[in-house]
């Protein structure tokens, strides 16, 4: 058997053919060193409950960068990747503006760190959607602060969201908020780059119409439990006194979890005493309801 034959035969137990004996072996290789590059971080993506081990390096592509607003991700094999998905890195939000998968074997993607926060009203349910304004980008290059891209109040600016349920929703003529600032959709296009949302919008003097909020826990606010016990809350969100539904997600919290614990909406009593159960509104905390809790003995 010649040099040629024990290659291929040295290939084909890691696959079937010679090709895929070559991806399972770079594949191999490429997981057995990943995590020990200085430019691996633990990240998470799409708000995901776990991380994800990544590599993120300088876009070298980018000229004269000065506060590198531009990044390179690359993916561990078996990982995935796609344009309009958002990496927390850093403590920053970064959205995925193109990727491609190399050789079958991993994803490499450009990242854009998000400058501002679309306030998207969406049947009575506010979003706040990370974003990147392309005018602030511009601004970035030569320096200036991110918080004052709007500098000239009739300022028309492109806006990059990530593709999905919510930012579908988003019609022309639409009016959101772009940090402090009101600003009409003159323009919408979900073509001109895979997996994104761009927006032409424009400052608008008038303001975007925030519906009031309040919660209404249908239990009511003054309750008793006995020792021991669980109950389960049922409480409706209100836009400008409409019922939504479904239920937006809300937050619980008690005062005292010694005596009353609560998740999900659901209060366990711990022991004997009195706690304040809280319920927030998820995208806007500020909106609040509080119950008055007493866990009594077993009479």
């Amino acid at each position: 058997m010649g040099d040629f034959d024990l290659y291929k035969s040295r290939m084909s137990a890691y696959g079937k053919t010679i090709r895929e004996g070559r991806i399972n072996a770079t594949t191999n290789i490429i997981k057995s060193t990943f995590a020990d590059s200085p430019s691996y971080f633990d990240v998470t993506i799409n708000d995901a409950e776990t991380t994800t081990g990544v590599q993120i390096v300088d876009d070298t592509s980018t000229i004269n960068q000065v506060n590198q607003n531009d990044k390179i991700i690359l993916m561990q094999p078996g990982d995935v990747l796609s344009a309009g998905y958002i990496i927390n890195y850093l403590d920053k939000k970064w959205l995925c503006v193109a990727c491609e998968l190399f050789n079958n074997i991993y994803y490499k993607g450009k990242i854009t760190k998000c400058n501002n926060t679309l306030t998207l009203n969406q049947s009575g349910i506010l979003y706040q959607v990370p974003c990147c304004v392309e005018s602030a980008v511009r601004l970035y290059q030569l320096g200036v602060e991110e918080s004052k891209y709007v500098t000239e109040p009739s300022t028309t600016v492109v806006v990059r969201v990530a593709n999905n349920e919510t930012t579908q929703l988003i019609k022309r003529n639409d009016k959101y908020k772009l940090s402090t600032q009101t600003y009409e959709v003159i323009d919408k296009n979900d073509d001109i780059e895979p997996g994104l949302i761009v927006l032409k919008m424009e400052f608008c003097a008038e303001q975007q119409v925030l519906p009031t909020y309040t919660i209404n826990i249908l239990n009511g606010n003054d309750l008793s439990i006995i020792v021991g016990n669980t109950l389960t809350l049922n409480a409706e969100v209100l836009a400008d006194d409409n019922i939504i539904s479904p239920t937006p997600p809300l937050i619980y919290e008690s005062s005292n979890d010694e005596i009353a614990t609560v998740e999900n909406g659901i209060i366990t009593s711990v022991a004997v005493g009195e706690c304040i159960i809280t319920v927030s509104l998820e995208s806007n905390p500020t909106v609040t309801v509080n119950i008055d809790l007493s866990v009594e003995e077993i009479v």
